[in-house]
């Protein structure tokens, strides 16, 4: 239909409830055509547009009040005398036009946008909002623009904790009406694909520091209203810390944080902005562009799994800045989060094998039953003067309870770690060391 009204010479806008007594801007702003779905391609697609009100006397064209359609709906005027510019603008203002329109049938909220983003899918009534998950994904494999991922959920309804990639709802776009794509010199296009374990990126992300257990997840998108800012980057990973200033728009970006089934959204309601908390707040701690993995969506009791997932993970504090501890294993891996240091409570029925987790290992040392334990840690230590031979401890773990069990040690020699001789004292002296 897009294309349709797009080739039309010209369409002619038959407003019942239009009355122009107190002028076309106001009686234009009543009119139930401008809350539909549908009718969002009817306004934007045509070229030429001929207006008629509730007595069919005509009001005037598209371009004699393009200024006054541009102040009601939000859509730029070059677009709307021009829809070839759709692509030029970002996918969530684009988002934004339909997010106060209502249709009849939930899965017309996607369909009726299939035109605005050039998007082919088939028609499925009866699948509810998981057709706005479809459109989303149908965008995603076509489009590198990451403003797809810049909704904020409303904190008018029911505010899940955490939410997968995708918005539910147009609705949850309406914040994005100034967003738009921005080339940052310092900041490269990203390529992301949708593939059954959620969306795959090779993401620019950076820990919070005041709040540990989220990341950012940058974009370059900014605000189109907004004058340019100085930013100021400081790379403590670096031998002689360096501080970069340069001037550039602010950028949005999402919170993210980890589990053992990929990263999901954090904090729906809000987005991250670079000139409002500074840049000096995130820092540029944890890896930098990393691929990941952001689910596209979870549910409710997903969400409240993710919340439980930090209360009684095990974390490796003592190993953070230590040269002679070596991680050698981890197991489960899917569980580790490396920015933090610890294994998170996944409630896995799934338990480590301790075959997998180290050959080396004497499993007949094990104080408890192994199959009550949740996950291993296999430890390296060498000695800081090079003078000793290395040696391995095998720590077993059960979170929640945080219980720690051990194995026998490699290589046991008084002079390896200057504590014991006995593979059991040496492993409990560890474990408490290292262990959070």
């Amino acid at each position: 239909m897009f294309q349709w009204y797009k080739d039309s010479a010209v369409c002619f806008a038959f407003l019942s409830d239009l009355w122009t007594g107190d002028g076309f801007h106001a009686g234009l702003q009543r009119c139930r055509w401008l809350t539909r779905g549908w009718t969002l391609q009817e306004l934007v697609a045509p070229q030429h547009i001929e207006f008629f009100d509730e007595s069919w006397e005509c009001c005037g064209s598209k371009l004699k009040h393009v200024r006054v359609l541009e102040a009601v709906t939000g859509i730029d005027a070059d677009v709307l005398l021009n829809s070839s510019r759709l692509p030029s603008v970002s996918v969530a203002k684009r988002m934004s036009w339909a997010s106060k329109r209502e249709t009849t049938l939930v899965e017309d909220l996607a369909y009726s946008l299939m035109g605005l983003f050039d998007i082919h899918m088939p028609l499925i009534y009866g699948e509810g909002i998981k057709a706005f998950s479809r459109l989303q994904e149908e965008i995603a494999r076509q489009n590198t623009d990451l403003s797809l991922f810049l909704w904020q959920a409303s904190p008018d309804t029911k505010l899940q904790e955490f939410r997968g990639a995708f918005a539910r709802s147009p609705s949850e776009f309406a914040k994005c009406g100034q967003m738009a794509v921005h080339h940052r010199a310092d900041f490269t296009e990203r390529e992301f694909t949708v593939t059954n374990k959620g969306i795959r990126i090779k993401a620019s992300r950076a820990r919070h520091t005041k709040a540990p257990q989220y990341f950012i997840f940058r974009t370059n998108i900014t605000d189109s209203t907004q004058p340019p800012v100085k930013t100021t980057i400081k790379n403590p990973k670096l031998v002689y810390p360096v501080t970069m200033e340069f001037e550039g728009e602010a950028w949005f970006g999402i919170y993210l944080t980890k589990t053992a089934r990929g990263f999901v959204r954090a904090q729906p309601e809000k987005l991250y902005v670079s000139d409002k908390e500074g840049e000096e707040s995130v820092g540029l701690s944890g890896p930098q562009n990393e691929t990941i993995y952001i689910l596209k969506d979870i549910s409710e009791s997903e969400s409240m799994n993710v919340r439980n997932q930090d209360i009684g993970s095990i974390g490796l504090g003592g190993y953070r800045g230590t040269s002679h501890c070596i991680i050698e294993m981890i197991q489960p891996l899917e569980a580790w989060d490396s920015s933090r240091q610890c294994i998170l409570n996944v409630n896995t029925q799934r338990k480590a094998k301790i075959f997998e987790a180290a050959p080396w290992a004497d499993i007949n040392d094990m104080e408890t039953d192994r199959n009550y334990m949740d996950a291993f840690i296999g430890l390296k230590f060498t000695s800081a003067s090079g003078d000793h031979r290395p040696f391995r401890v095998l720590i077993a773990c059960r979170s929640g309870t945080k219980s720690v069990v051990w194995t026998r040690s490699e290589a046991v020699q008084d002079e390896d770690f200057n504590y014991s001789n006995s593979s059991i004292y040496r492993t409990a002296y560890i474990s408490q060391s290292y262990l959070n």
